[in-house]
């Protein structure tokens, strides 16, 4: 079933509106959590209806601090497979070239064709005439930040997605 890629924003979120009217209408809680879970459930609904499933990409820093957000998905029958770079460093020089605040200190982007400076951020992702690369400043700090948290992200969710198992995208994509 066709979604936008974030939507648990509620500024991409189609079904957000709706599902706030319906919940102010009821006199029930418009939280964040409790309009984005009611959207969810509106967009399952709309899905389940053409006998489609609903699949969507949440990133941890959306739900691991977000238990009801959570929790709220587990019980409306949610399943959830956790995918995860294997390569710390590979994860450090993405975030780097998309200027991630937590990898600042760690490095900088560059333009491939010159080695300035480069800014485009995120905006590399669809510039594709422009090619950025990335200098290193710290890799075995960022390298070890990446680990830590890799170490986080499948404890924290490892109990959720049984009996499945996190996997990397490396292992997944290994055959190619």
């Amino acid at each position: 079933y066709p979604m936008e890629y974030e939507s648990l924003k509620p500024e991409k979120n189609w079904a957000w509106g709706t599902a706030y009217f319906n919940l102010e209408s009821q006199n029930k809680s418009t939280d964040y959590e409790d309009v984005i879970i009611e959207s969810l459930r509106e967009m399952n609904r709309i899905a389940n209806d053409k006998n489609q499933a609903l699949i969507f990409k949440g990133d941890f820093s959306s739900v691991y601090k977000n238990y009801k957000l959570l929790f709220g998905l587990k019980n409306m029958g949610a399943v959830f497979s956790v995918l995860y770079r294997g390569n710390p460093i590979d994860t450090c020089i993405c975030g780097i070239r998309d200027c991630f605040d937590q990898f600042s200190t760690h490095g900088y982007p560059v333009f491939a064709s010159n080695g300035s400076k480069a800014d485009l951020c995120f905006k590399r992702r669809s510039t594709e005439k422009v090619k950025t690369k990335t200098v290193l400043t710290e890799a075995s700090k960022c390298g070890a930040l990446m680990l830590g948290e890799q170490k986080v992200i499948r404890g924290f969710f490892e109990p959720i997605v049984e009996p499945a198992k996190s996997a990397s995208y490396e292992d997944l994509f290994e055959f190619e």
